[in-house]
This record gives structure tokens, sequence and C-alpha cells, in this order.
């Protein structure tokens, strides 16, 4: 009797046609969070010009993206599962950046209020994609660090929005032009439509990125959501304790991001462009090193052996953030407030290459898009939903001064950091076990 022949795995596609698509996926990345962060830039001449107050602009910048990011995020993602997702990211760079030229059309706070959810909407389509795309370029030892470079972006956007924000804001000062709706256009109309348009040459530029072949494809319906929803309950402490932990970072990372320019501009009498350009060179430089070094770390500790190495750079990242998220605010000096805050972001962009490789060992290849979503949706919901609004909150009627926003920064940096490193350890244990269950996953093995 003839022995069945043995079933080779699918080799990954070559190495250069990888870093080709994470190449422009981090640009993708970078457009997405100058269009994001370039409202934090904008808080004080919008409050004057619409008469909101700083829970308003919280729930602007934070709930109100991380609600429709959250629950459209799903719907997405098994689309995205079962798709091209190449097209679906390009669309969505398409529709985030229109709503962001949109936004400087908005002359009331509920108009803005709809163009932020078509940021959200169109952002939806990125992070998911890029998990699953990721996945299917490199394997499990190279992953963390392609994640790494591409979670660059987050923070070479952030440094970008700010550094361009502020030099648009002084070149636009004085400028008189007349939009549709608007009439005399504010500096703060003009950044918004100048950041928003470029973003579709980036749309176009995604098209010339290869959709790689799915290395676990299961038909043009994918794998059943009650399948998807049962691997999730087999592994429900993994995803739970892992996204708790990665949220609560985030909630403290937002919280800080959104608010830094205005503890500034109020504490110091430093001016948003003043303020924004040297806070996004902050980020520009230390971001992607906390990225990609995190990422090198994590994957050199998994190719070590330790299988949870990904788990272990948020915990170590967050019991180390405590520290500098703490002092900064108090320092009466702010250029020693300045350096000290360059650790901590530093130290908190270390997270971000690992965590989401982290979600892609541990589920299955026919859901990576959903339970990437799953995890954005929710870190986005607890960091970005809870995080501005909660300093807003803080400032308006708890502290009722200002000036006082310093202690709003220590007490949301103190019991986040600590929460996030408790979470991060509760999940070293189940995400070992996660990580295998999905290496052994076949089809219908989870219902």
């Amino acid at each position: 009797m003839e022995d069945k022949p043995q079933t080779q795995p699918t080799p990954y596609p070559p190495t250069g046609a990888g870093w080709y698509a994470v190449s422009i996926l981090l640009v993708a990345y970078i457009f997405s969070f100058v269009d994001r962060q370039i409202l934090s830039l904008l808080v004080e001449p919008i409050q004057q010009d619409l008469g909101v107050n700083d829970t308003q602009m919280g729930v602007l910048h934070g709930l109100t993206f991380a609600l429709f990011y959250s629950v459209l995020g799903l719907p997405i993602a098994r689309f995205v599962d079962r798709s091209n997702r190449r097209n679906a990211i390009a669309i969505g760079i398409a529709l985030w950046s229109i709503a962001t030229a949109f936004s400087g059309l908005s002359v009331r706070y509920i108009q803005l209020f709809l163009a932020r959810i078509g940021v959200a909407v169109g952002e939806a389509t990125l992070l998911p994609g890029t998990s699953s795309i990721v996945a299917d370029y490199f394997e499990p030892k190279r992953r963390a660090l392609a994640m790494g470079v591409f979670a660059s972006g987050l923070y070479i956007g952030a440094g970008l929005a700010f550094i361009g924000g502020g030099l648009l804001i002084r070149a636009f000062e004085g400028v008189k032009v007349t939009l549709p709706i608007v009439g005399e256009a504010a500096t703060w109309h003009l950044v918004f439509i100048a950041i928003g348009l470029p973003g579709l040459l980036v749309a176009l530029l995604t098209l010339t990125m290869k959709e790689p072949p799915r290395r676990e494809h299961h038909g043009p319906k994918g794998v059943p959501l009650s399948e998807v929803s049962a691997y999730f309950k087999d592994n429900k402490r993994a995803y739970i304790w892992f996204i708790l932990g990665a949220g609560l970072a985030v909630y403290v990372g937002q919280a800080t991001g959104f608010w830094v320019l205005t503890f500034f501009v109020r504490n110091f009498g430093w001016t948003y462009s003043e303020i924004g350009i040297r806070i996004g060179l902050i980020i520009l430089v230390f971001g992607p090193i906390g990225t990609i070094a995190g990422g090198w770390i994590a994957d050199r500790w998994v190719a070590r052996g330790l299988i949870d190495g990904k788990v272990r750079i948020g915990l170590a990242a967050s019991t180390l953030l405590v520290i500098p998220a703490v002092v900064f605010p108090l320092l009466p000096d702010p250029n020693d407030a300045l350096i000290v805050y360059s650790f901590t972001v530093l130290i908190a962009s270390a997270i971000w290459g690992a965590a989401p490789a982290a979600i892609q060992d541990m589920t299955p290849g026919p859901m990576r898009g959903q339970m990437t979503a799953l995890y954005t949706g929710l870190i986005n919901l607890i960091g970005l939903g809870l995080g501005p609004p909660s300093i807003g909150l803080l400032n308006d009627f708890v502290f009722k001064d200002p000036s006082e926003m310093k202690y709003s920064l220590i007490l949301v940096g103190t019991l986040g950091t600590a929460a996030a490193a408790t979470f991060f350890w509760l999940a070293l244990k189940p995400y070992r076990r996660a990580v295998e269950n999905a290496q052994n996953w076949r089809p219908g093995s989870s219902t």
C-alpha cells in the first residue's frame, strides 16, 4: 500500500513583496493618524468658533470616533476576511480623506461630529486588512518586526500632524478664503482641507500593492460566524485580558496625547504652532524607535522560545510608563517637561508593534481580520472613547480650573498604566495556550 504524499505548507511570498506592501500600508497609516490627530492641534480655535467645552471636544475626538469605529469595524472586517483586502483598504482611505476635508466645511458642532464619523468608518478598514495581509506575507517569527514598522506610522502620522499642522496654522493665519457653506474661512477650516485631500493620492498608491494569496482560505463565504464565535469563546481569557491591557494602554496614550498640546498652551503660555512643532518632533523621533524596537525585541524573545514574548512587551512597557507619565505634568520648566514627555512616547510606543502581531499569532488565518477588528474596536472604545473625554470631564467638573490640567493627566496616567500592566500579566498564561490552539486549529474544531 502506497503512502499518501505529505501536503507541503504553502511558501510565503518573496520578502521584497512583503516589505513593499508594508511600506505602502505604512504611508496609509501615517495619513490616517495625520487626519485623526489634527483635531488636537485645533482645540481652542474650534471651541471659540463653535462654542463648545472641553468635554464636548473630548467626546468629538474620542467617543464619537471610537464608537463608530468599533460598531462598524466588525462587519467591515468580516468583509475583509472574504474579499480583496487591498481594495477595501483603498476605499477606506478615500472615505476618511474626503471626510477630513469636509471637516473644513463645518460651521456647527453637529457637522464636525458627522465628518468625524466618516473618518472613523474609513479608518476601520485599515488595521484589520493590514494585519491579515501581513500575516500572509510574513511567518510568525518575523511578524512583530513587520507590524512594528507599520505601527510606527501611528507616531510618524501624529508627529507630522503636529508639525505640519503647526506650519499650516502659521501659513494660513490672515489668509482670506471664501468657502461653500462656511463663507469666510477660519484658519482651522483651511487646515482640515489641506490635510484631508492629499489622502486621495494615497488611496491610488495602495492599488499598486499586490494582494497576497491567503494561506488559509475557505471559500467566498469564509469561516461561519458561529465558528469564529466558538473559537473566541474557547480562548476568551486570552482575548479579554489582552484586549483590556492594550485598551488601557491606549487609554493613557490617547488621553495624554490629545490634551498635551493644550496643557502646554494653558500652563506655559506657548502657542499651538510652537508646541505643535516641538511635540511633533518628539513623536516623530521617539515613536518609531519605540515601535520598531518593541517589535524587534518581541521577535527575539519568541525566537528564543518565549511564546508570550509579545505580551511581555506590553507588561514591561506599561509598568515602566507610569514614571514619566506622572512626572512630566509636575515639572515647572516646560523644556524639562518636554524631555520627560519624550520618554513617555518612547516607552508607550513599544507596545504597538508587538500587540497586533500577538493577535495574529493566537488567531487562525481565516478569522484574523475579524479578531483584529474586535481587538482594534474594543481598544479604541476603551482608550480613544474614554481617554480624551475623561480628561475633559476632570477638567470641567472635578478640578474646575483650566490651569490645573496636570492633576487630570496624573490621575489618568497612574490608574491607567497600573491597570494595563495588571491585565497584561493576567494574559500571559492563557495567551500561550491560545497560540497553541491557533496552530492546531482546523475547520470545525471550535464548534
